[in-house]
């Protein structure tokens, strides 16, 4: 079932100068240069939207060049907000190329850069957290809580060590002579088994988490992309970040909408920037915001106490029953990425 809202607003933040050319020929694609990232590439053709209206305030101070401490040049100029609502399935939204150096920075760099076969063996500690055992092990023998021991967070600190501990060769440090002689014939107590797999299974949880960015992506999601080759696509491609992800967005996108949807930047406990083509793309309102009211604006109806309308194509239509389940779908995002009813 989808959800019921239609619309979503967002924000482009920019110099007050730009007014009247916004006004006739609407918000233009790249280029012009993306100013706040020091003319770091961009998307050809697509304008940069974000829900966060601080975000949109940030990228208007850069645009008039206070963002990076230079002078300002004209005494006049002033930030111009532009406000735009789209249907949440625009086919025209995406997610811009910086979710790839989140994704890159949040996901692979924690010490999740590792050979394939290692990857593998990471799957494998989930199944024993989870009570399927490697071929050949029995329930509740000795084997089988010493491969718990050798995994178990009660010897390591991160995903790290985990790997490190399972994959060396013997047995765990038998601090508490808990294992059973080998040879002996003997049982180890299941009660300390299954202590052992819920622990595992706890801290294993917590930790993928925390590698996700979100508590809303299944651990077992975040194994499937950890072990996925998508790394090795990213690397392949020339041209840098927007040209990787022109590349391969419609395959990343439909295969871990969490990380690459259009809704991403919630896995990252963020407000979601976007890339719009810029096809005909008008604002519904623009705003002017003085520099002393700056502190004051947080929220878009803040911009109605302390702003200065200067434009509007149309009166703003998303009710409260929209923005109630926009917020649910912020929180959602990291799970259910853009489609609500893409099965995981």
């Amino acid at each position: 079932m989808r959800l019921a809202t239609t619309k979503r607003r967002y924000f482009h933040g920019t110099s007050a100068k730009y007014t009247d050319s916004i006004r006739r020929r609407g918000l233009l694609g790249a280029p012009p240069q993306r100013v706040w990232g020091h003319g770091q590439e961009a998307i050809p053709g697509y304008v940069y939207l974000t829900t966060d209206l601080n975000k949109a305030i940030s990228y208007a101070m850069s645009a008039t060049g206070r963002g990076h401490g230079y002078e300002w040049e004209d005494e006049g100029e002033k930030l111009l907000i532009a406000v735009v609502e789209l249907d949440r399935d625009d086919p025209r939204i995406m997610a811009d190329e910086d979710i790839l150096r989140t994704v890159y920075s949040g996901l692979i760099q924690q010490r999740l850069l590792l050979p394939r076969q290692t990857r593998k063996v990471l799957s494998e500690i989930w199944n024993l957290a989870n009570g399927k055992l490697p071929r050949g092990v029995r329930p509740n023998s000795r084997e089988h809580l010493a491969a718990l021991m050798k995994a178990s967070p009660s010897f390591t600190r991160n995903l790290g060590d985990i790997l490190k501990s399972y994959t060396t060769p013997g047995d765990p440090e038998d601090s508490y002579n808990v294992l059973p002689p080998p040879g002996s014939g003997e049982q180890p107590d299941r009660r300390l088994v299954k202590n052992f797999t819920r622990s595992l299974r706890d801290n294993l949880t917590d930790m993928l988490g925390q590698v996700a960015l979100s508590n809303f992506v299944p651990p077992e999601r975040t194994l499937a992309f950890i072990a996925s080759d998508w790394l090795e696509e990213y690397e392949r491609t020339t041209g840098g970040r927007a040209g990787a992800w022109m590349k391969y967005r419609h395959k990343w996108e439909r295969d871990w909408p969490e990380w690459f949807g259009p809704e991403a930047g919630a896995t990252g406990q963020a407000d979601p920037t976007v890339a719009v083509k810029a096809d005909n793309l008008h604002p519904d309102e623009l705003w002017v915001i003085p520099d002393e009211y700056l502190s004051k604006i947080r929220r878009y109806n803040d911009m109605m106490g302390y702003g200065t309308k200067v434009g509007a194509q149309k009166e703003p239509t998303m009710t409260e029953l929209d923005q109630s389940i926009q917020r649910l779908a912020h929180m959602k995002a990291g799970a259910l990425g853009r489609v609500p009813d893409t099965k995981l």
